[in-house]
């Protein structure tokens, strides 16, 4: 082996093992934010600097390593195959737009090269919220979910400005680094890329200013040690359960909620004792005054219901609303929510939503363009995924400009306000029975995303298949 290979292969493992390695870090359950930023860059370099050296192999490489961070929470509920199929898909079209920055570079020039990873990974995020039974998922945004000047960029432009972001500004320190020989252009480059980034987050804050709106206050309760009964058909289990939420409704009405929201699938309720559920609950909502927001799993029946039921301060009840998007396999069986769930509270329209919901903008978005400007979601995850699941429901409170509480047994309680002025967050494994009281502020209403779409992601679609004609066309001119 001459010298000259063995420094290339050195440098190939270099940049895989760093890039992957920024990665698994910086994705996953609990990302390191920054590491976002530059994860991409080693391979993008190795793309831009050594044409010929397999650059597409190593960044599929360093992002299967990365995706490996997902393998110990995955594993355990995913078969093996669809595991490797879920890590090599989005590892492969890294590769690709990886491949087309460094055909860029070389064919039409940096600046085309800028925005060629960026653009073919933000219309790969497109197409699979669209066809992926776990709808935005995927999505690299969701790391800066806890870095509110970057989170608040979805009102404008969806997730996609926040993932197309996180690829630019390595794309633009790669770029600089095989520039370096011309500094002007290095400096250019530089240049270009923070100015993009200047302006996207000075956007983002400008449309997070402006007065503060009206509050509810909203009362939010779990106990995880009555997630054993989720699926029971014993009608003493299921009063036991209603039981033991009961004092926790009187005792947050007695703080002052106006809104309490328990999680998902609270308990199993048969048909034989049904109405003796809904009559506890009715009487728990009339003696506490209170619009009382229960989720409920409605089995042993032909179409088991993934249900949220709406009780208001009379007794009555103001809302059965059915889970529109539902967990493969685990609810396989379970009858698909056709339309979303409203009611009135003080002339205001609330909207309802039940946990895997809030993972697809599209549903979200009908809410928000019906004037919801305050959503209540019972939840369920599972527990070591509760933080980030919580933060994608939190990440379409920005983008569709309603707020959100969520309440998610083996999760967190959760509520934010639209532009993440309010935050508040408990884990429900803090206690056998936790609760939330918050003043959560409404909404704004509809934003520029709520009202515009996918017009970023659209967008990048359309550049990707510029960039591959133009390199394309060059390439036969060659």
């Amino acid at each position: 082996m001459t010298r000259t290979l063995r420094a290339s292969i050195l440098v190939w493992l270099a940049a895989t093992l760093v890039s992957g390695l920024a990665f698994f870090f910086g994705t996953g359950l609990a990302p390191i934010p920054w590491l976002g930023w530059l994860a991409a860059a080693p391979v993008l370099a190795l793309a831009f600097e050594r044409p010929g050296s397999g650059a597409w192999l190593a960044a599929f490489a360093a992002f299967f390593l990365g995706g490996c961070t997902w393998v110990a929470f995955l594993g355990k509920v995913t078969p093996w195959p669809i595991l490797l199929v879920g890590l090599a898909v989005p590892s492969l079209v890294f590769a690709l737009g990886v491949a087309l920055a460094g055909r860029a570079a070389r064919r039409l020039g940096s600046w085309p090269a800028l925005i060629a990873l960026p653009a073919l990974w933000v219309s790969f995020e497109l197409a699979s919220s669209r066809l992926s039974p776990h709808g935005t998922s995927l999505s690299l945004a969701y790391t800066q979910a806890e870095v509110p000047p970057v989170a608040r960029l979805a009102a404008l432009t969806g997730l996609a400005g926040i993932s197309f972001l996180l690829l630019l500004v390595p794309s633009g320190l790669a770029l600089a680094f095989r520039e370096r020989h011309r500094p002007r252009r290095a400096v250019a480059l530089l240049g270009v890329t923070a100015l993009g980034m200047a302006l996207a987050l000075a956007a983002a804050g400008w449309a997070a200013s402006g007065p503060p709106e009206p509050t509810v206050r909203v009362g939010l309760a779990a106990a995880d040690p009555a997630v054993p009964f989720f699926a029971t058909e014993n009608r003493a289990e299921a009063l036991a359960v209603v039981a033991r939420f009961e004092p926790q409704i009187a005792a947050l009405a007695a703080q002052g909620a106006r809104v309490v929201l328990l999680p998902e699938k609270l308990t199993g309720i048969a048909p034989a004792y049904e109405d003796e559920v809904f009559a506890r609950f009715s009487a728990a909502a009339r003696a506490s005054q209170v619009y009382l927001v229960v989720g409920l799993n409605r089995i042993g029946r032909p179409q088991r219901l993934n249900s949220a039921l709406v009780f208001g301060p009379d007794g009555r009840l103001l809302l059965d609303y059915t889970k529109r998007y539902l967990l493969p396999g685990f609810e396989t069986g379970y009858a698909v929510g056709e339309v979303p769930g409203f009611f009135e509270l003080d002339g205001r329209k609330v909207g309802v939503m039940i946990c895997k919901d809030l993972d697809f903008p599209l549903w979200a978005r009908r809410y928000s363009q019906a004037g919801a400007r305050l959503v209540l979601a019972p939840a369920w995850d599972f527990v070591a995924d509760g933080p980030l699941h919580a933060h994608m429901g939190q990440m379409r409170a920005i983008e569709q400009g309603f707020s959100l509480a969520r309440s998610a047994q083996e999760g967190l309680l959760a509520a934010w306000d639209d532009r993440l002025r309010h935050r508040h967050e408990t884990p429900t494994a803090a206690a056998p029975d936790v609760s939330l009281v918050v003043d959560l502020p409404l909404g704004r209403g509809p934003t520029l995303y709520s009202r515009w779409g996918d017009w970023l992601a659209w967008s990048s679609v359309v550049a990707s298949l510029v960039l591959l004609a133009a390199s394309w066309r060059r390439r036969q001119e060659g």
